[in-house]
């Protein structure tokens, strides 16, 4: 596959040096109005592996929307050709979900499809699979993922979105949000076999757009959007059973909220949102991507860094095999992101930026502690 693009800039972060990719995908691209909710992992080759939902018509959610997919080499000097794993054929596949395997060259694409929205089946979601076992060069057709230990009459409602992890043992962990007759919780779904089948595992006691990260002893934390504000949880079965949630208001609060990436980096959580900026009539408040780290299981969240002070949304987070962090992120140039339907080509993109390895190394500052 031909490169597209060069790396654009390299900016001073931390004790170390960030690379500034070229933009991901930027609404527009290919005849797609625009691109939305990133995932990103790092292939076992090296290569970076972003998907995203590609919004053919307009931004609105559940229109008609395939997932896509961009690929940087190991040596990071830009993006080969887009594919499409997850064609929608007119109605939306949406939150992809990406998740390396635990044997070589394998990489896992999930996502719900939402049926027309003018339909009876509007809310009968399903999650479909794509694989690829090249690193992300080439992918499987999507195909319904195979999942058991759902409760009865419950659907898959949405993944993270973000991504999932490998536990020391090998076996998958990918978070989804539930829902049934009236409710809606969030869970984990947990493979064995390498993808090819799921297992739903203990309910949390909300739903909503959420994230699990691993701590070094076994425990799991995850951070769900709760309304405006931030949300977490633990387990320390491995996802069996949940803590009851508290309320998080050090992360951040957004008049609508926003979907929040989370990550374990080596003896560190790392948090990625958007903090928040002032909103105004014609502009939401979602600005101001900003990076949190706790440095003891996420009982705290003491230390933050600003990545982006524009306009900001969804997130992604995924550490490469030298220790760096990768963040892929809804960005834009204005302070915060318009409100009106109406959004020209060029309002929103998904950057991609590449952090030191120093923002996982709890005796290095991260940069402003709070």
């Amino acid at each position: 596959m031909k490169v597209l693009l060069a790396i654009l800039t390299t900016t001073c972060i931390a004790t170390g040096a960030s690379v500034d990719l070229p933009p991901a995908f930027v609404a527009g691209m290919e005849g797609s109005h625009t691109y939305r909710i990133p995932s990103i992992v790092v292939a076992h080759d090296g290569s970076l592996v972003v998907a995203a939902e590609a919004r053919r018509t307009t931004w609105v959610d559940k229109s008609p929307t395939d997932v896509v997919v961009r690929r940087s080499t190991h040596d990071l000097i830009g993006w080969e050709v887009m594919s499409c794993p997850m064609p929608g054929n007119g109605v939306a596949m949406m939150d992809p979900c990406l998740v390396t395997g635990p044997h070589a060259s394998r990489i896992i694409l999930l996502a719900v499809r939402w049926p027309a929205q003018d339909g009876d089946d509007r809310n009968d979601t399903v999650a479909y699979q794509s694989d690829s076992n090249d690193d992300g060069r080439t992918w499987s057709s999507p195909a319904p993922a195979r999942i058991g230990g759902l409760p009865k009459d419950a659907r898959i409602q949405g993944l993270g979105p973000g991504s999932g992890f490998l536990t020391p043992d090998g076996a998958i962990i990918v978070p989804t949000r539930l829902a049934g007759a009236g409710w809606t919780r969030n869970c984990a779904l947990r493979s064995v076999d390498d993808g090819k089948s799921w297992n739903a595992l203990g309910l949390g006691s909300a739903g909503g757009e959420f994230q699990i990260a691993p701590n070094p002893d076994g425990s799991w934390v995850a951070l769900r959007r709760a309304g405006s504000r931030r949300a977490q949880c633990e387990s320390r079965d491995g996802g069996a059973t949940w803590t009851q949630e508290r309320v998080r208001d050090e992360l951040g609060t957004l008049e609508s909220g926003c979907e929040g990436s989370l990550l374990a980096a080596g003896n560190v959580l790392l948090h990625a949102a958007p903090a928040g900026a002032d909103a105004t009539p014609g502009h939401d408040n979602r600005g101001r991507l900003t990076l949190y780290r706790s440095t003891d299981k996420g009982v705290t969240w003491g230390e933050i860094l600003l990545l982006h002070a524009s306009a900001s949304g969804y997130s992604s987070l995924a550490r490469m095999t030298d220790g760096r962090v990768a963040v892929a992120w809804e960005s834009g140039e204005p302070p915060t992101f318009i409100r009106s339907r109406e959004r020209p080509p060029g309002w929103m993109r998904i950057d991609v930026r590449i952090l030191p390895a120093d923002i996982a190394d709890p005796s290095k500052p991260l940069g402003k502690s709070r």
